[in-house]
């Protein structure tokens, strides 16, 4: 098994703080040495897993930007931290005090860039990369804009939710970092876990789980038919934690392709200027 299901309340605000340039807070800007030191402590503590050691991102958005478009000042950015967002997979924070959330804020603040020509470019072409998007069929599985079929999860902000390692890894081998949060469960429920199971008739299912309890179980299959079981008379129940329905792209397509396709998910913000709107 490749990672841990649990998880820290922090990977959450991957689903919510979009990010887009700007210059960095002045309450950041004078802060003490030892306050920074102490925040970045509490972050690789608690944020890194998903946002990265240097807030670059991965399963969560990268941090390192000048603007966070949901806390666009330290007290909105303490405050999502100290009372998550309800209704979503952004908990609040139970163990860190008001100080050391704003411990944290400040580091998070200073991982901007310093210049505006400092921060990341992407290496592909987001137009082409929405041109293998649609080559590829991949709305067979994903919408975005509200267009294509809910098999798999709804793209249409996966920019605003995702860093760009984690866009391309996702590429490369789904399976290895399959979404959380995407749902009403837990915030430690893997999204989209590949199940087997095979039931009292000996009929087999294989897909992707989208709900379970302590007695049953929800599987969405390929061609996107749900099916309910009740797990007490089921013959078999695999999970597979390391993979995906996904296909790999690896071997399909090449490096500049990928590039190009990370670049056009990377686009998908969910605003009007995003790749997918029309025209």
């Amino acid at each position: 098994m490749r990672r841990s299901i649990a998880a820290g309340w922090a990977w959450a605000a991957a689903l919510f703080l979009t990010v887009v340039p700007h210059a960095g807070s002045q309450e950041t800007r004078s802060a003490g040495v030892d306050d920074l030191a102490r925040g970045r402590v509490h972050y690789v503590a608690s944020c890194a897993r998903c946002h990265g050691v240097d807030g670059a991102g991965g399963e969560g958005p990268p941090l390192d930007r000048f603007t966070l478009d949901r806390a666009p000042d330290d007290a909105a950015l303490v405050r999502i931290m100290s009372q998550g967002i309800p209704g979503t997979g952004m908990p609040g924070s139970r163990w860190l005090s008001e100080g050391e959330l704003r411990q944290v804020a400040l580091f998070v603040r200073s991982l901007a860039p310093t210049r505006p020509e400092d921060a990341e470019v992407l290496r592909g072409d987001p137009s082409r990369g929405r041109t293998l998007f649609e080559r590829e069929g991949c709305s067979r599985c994903h919408t975005v804009g509200g267009v294509g079929t809910a098999r798999g999860p709804d793209l249409t902000t996966v920019g605003a939710r995702r860093g760009v390692d984690h866009l391309r890894q996702s590429l490369l081998d789904p399976g290895a970092a399959l979404p959380r949060g995407l749902s009403a469960m837990p915030r430690d429920f893997v999204d989209y876990l590949v199940v087997t199971v095979v039931d009292a008739d000996g009929r087999r299912v294989r897909g992707a789980r989208l709900n379970e309890d302590s007695y049953t179980i929800q599987i969405k299959d390929p061609r996107g038919t749900v099916r309910s079981f009740y797990k007490p008379d089921l013959r078999v129940l695999e999970k597979e934690f390391d993979a995906s329905l996904m296909r790999s792209y690896a071997d399909r397509l090449d490096e500049t392709e990928i590039e190009d396709l990370v670049a056009y998910l990377a686009s998908l913000t969910g605003r009007r200027r995003s790749c997918w709107s029309p025209g």
